[in-house]
């Protein structure tokens, strides 16, 4: 089953769907560690999504994962951006995704096109390389859409911010931000872009945006709150049962039950919590972000050796998927770990 798709607090990173850094969700200034896990967990499930399964039991993977993961980090992202609006000036809205998203976006690219072309010339064929699509809608790599299409999510976010204040400068600034963020999503739809290659997306859209500004006042101040977990789970239950039984919702091409199991997952991971993670679970949790962008290179590694040495017809059973998904999981985290620990690299490749 494909992937279909689709801040600016002061504290809080504008990669918000997974950073971990200075982020505090409640009055009192503690950590919500269940929201940290919840990414740790979200990116291992995207792993999954982009291992082969060959029986229905490896299938489960994708069914338990594929409602919750990438749409649990666009719920996340918009909450904390919708949070930070009204502290974040314009030029450190710009400053922040360039460093943020815009230059690991750029530079996994750069990775990415490089894998593209040393793999024709090993394995020979197209390459299948088209620069504007790679470029401006992240078709180098199968996960890297989500930057892209995250910054188009926080710039629909912040015309609508922006339309609603009684300054007429902003207004205007804000529907010239509209204009042009729905025209790159239309021309994306048109060409069936990845990442916006369903028209229905636009409800998708609504819901995590509408989600996300009803959120944000309540997360700093958000106590232990039973309705917010009973519902996450009534959602996440929901979405994963009607994606077993093959009912996605679709409405134009776009599976509603991407943003119910994102937001469901959102709210049962929002309350405050007291417990902390021990320091090495701190620290993989931490390591989100770079998960979810280097694990293509591990797995496009592990099929090429397949391919070299004619096992290519690996049936990736319950075991194998289980054990691959892990490897692949704990290479990247570990790949992370090592880019952390030089600055340029760091830069370049995390946004950190």
């Amino acid at each position: 089953m494909a992937l279909i798709p689709f801040n600016s607090y002061r504290d809080v990173p504008i990669n918000a769907a997974f950073s971990i850094e200075k982020e505090k969700v409640s009055s009192v200034g503690k950590r919500n560690v269940t929201v940290d896990l919840a990414r740790l967990f979200a990116a291992y499930g995207v792993i999954a999504l982009h291992v082969p399964f060959s029986t229905s039991a490896a299938e489960g993977f994708n069914i338990l994962f594929w409602p919750l993961c990438v749409p649990f980090f666009y719920a996340i992202s918009l909450t904390y951006f919708v949070s930070g609006l009204k502290q974040a000036s314009i030029p450190d809205i710009i400053a922040k995704t360039w460093r943020r998203i815009l230059l690991p976006y750029l530079a996994w690219t750069v990775v990415y096109v490089g894998l593209l072309l040393a793999k024709r010339l090993l394995l020979g064929g197209d390459s299948g390389i088209i620069f504007w699509r790679v470029l401006f809608y992240g078709e180098s790599a199968v996960q890297l859409y989500f930057l892209p299409t995250l910054i188009l999510l926080q710039s629909i976010t912040l015309a609508i911010y922006l339309i609603v204040t009684p300054n007429s400068t902003k207004r205007t600034l804000g529907t010239i931000i509209l204009i042009v963020a729905l025209g790159y999503l239309a021309w994306g739809d048109y060409n069936d872009c990845f990442g916006v290659s369903a028209t229905g997306q636009v409800i998708g859209i609504a819901a995590f945006i509408g989600s996300a500004f009803w959120l944000s006042p309540r997360i700093h101040t958000l106590t232990f709150r039973p309705e917010y977990i009973i519902t996450g789970i009534v959602l996440i239950v929901s979405a994963v049962y009607l994606n077993y039984c093959g009912h996605t919702l679709s409405v134009l091409n776009y599976p509603l039950i991407l943003p119910i199991g994102g937001i469901g997952l959102l709210l049962l991971t929002l309350c405050t919590t007291t417990y902390t993670l021990p320091n090495w679970l701190s620290i993989l949790a931490s390591t989100s972000f770079g998960i979810y962008l280097s694990h293509i290179l591990f797995l496009e590694a592990f099929e090429f050796i397949l391919k070299v040495t004619h096992n290519a017809n690996l049936e990736y059973n319950f075991v194998v998927k289980l054990l691959e998904v892990t490897l692949i999981f704990l290479l990247a985290a570990a790949l992370t770990l090592i880019i952390r620990k030089i600055p340029v690299c760091k830069q370049l490749f995390l946004g950190e």
